[in-house]
């Protein structure tokens, strides 16, 4: 399953989340509950902390908060599940001082909570090993039916309507459609010119048939004429185009070859 998180600076390449299913280990799921618990206290403890004034959304000064006074419990979690939730504090802080700037509206940060129906923590990219996540005490483990490839950071577990999900983004790469990359040629079979093309810049034909029974192509192929009729009746009814390039003739001279040698 694959869904859009951002773009790239390149056109090409653009960046997808995959959401990959897993079942965690029943010994380990209140281990999953409280790291998303933990995940949690982190994230608000930081919008608590960049809601005071001349504060910066920098996770180099928000993680300084892990010196105040905290519990104990706060801290029963890999280090990498607090800087993501903080990390996570800082964006959100920042997306909502940019829509701020945009709108003029003032954008409130609120809370994350036990009722949210989506729940999540963060992990580095060398935490996850396949089946297994962390590492000493603070190991979990899992099993999934799809091979987990983790390319870059920014990696989440996810719970949702009670499953749960790991989420790594992926870069992938996009090539945009003939028709919208160049222009269209229409193709006309014709009766006494084989292959008449048309576009809003070009024009020109492949071969006059004229009165010949049997005519040559540039390719150098043959073709009977009355072949050539039948296959006119076939092509007739469906749409053909070609793209338009400065190869168009030597495109086109491709086509009759295909369709002597299907013959």
């Amino acid at each position: 399953m694959y869904s859009h998180v951002e773009f790239t600076d390149s056109g090409n390449i653009h960046i997808k989340s995959r959401k990959i299913r897993i079942y965690p280990n029943k010994d380990d799921i209140k281990t999953y509950n409280r790291y998303l618990g933990l995940s949690r206290y982190w994230f608000n403890q930081a919008i608590n902390y960049l809601k005071q004034e001349g504060t910066k959304a920098s996770i180099m000064e928000v993680r300084k908060t892990q010196k105040d006074n905290h519990p104990e419990w706060a801290y029963d979690c890999p280090q990498r599940i607090r800087e993501h939730a903080m990390l996570d504090a800082c964006n959100a802080v920042k997306n909502a001082k940019l829509k701020c700037k945009r709108t003029g509206a003032f954008q409130n940060v609120g809370y994350r909570t036990r009722k949210d129906t989506k729940q999540r923590f963060g992990f580095d990219r060398q935490s996850l090993k396949q089946h297994r996540l962390f590492r000493g005490k603070h190991s979990i483990k899992f099993h999934s039916t799809e091979v987990i490839n983790v390319e870059k950071e920014g990696n989440r577990i996810v719970r949702e309507n009670g499953r749960w999900f790991i989420i790594t983004p992926i870069d992938y790469k996009t090539k945009k459609p003939e028709n919208q990359r160049l222009g269209i040629v229409a193709l006309d079979c014709g009766v006494r010119t084989f292959k008449t093309y048309y576009s809003p810049f070009t024009s020109g034909k492949l071969q006059n048939i004229g009165s010949k029974k049997i005519f040559q192509c540039k390719c150098g192929l043959e073709m009977a004429r009355d072949l050539n009729g039948a296959r006119n009746i076939f092509l007739k009814n469906i749409s053909l185009a070609l793209v338009a390039s400065p190869f168009l003739s030597e495109s086109l001279n491709c086509i009759s070859k295909q369709l002597v040698k299907s013959c």
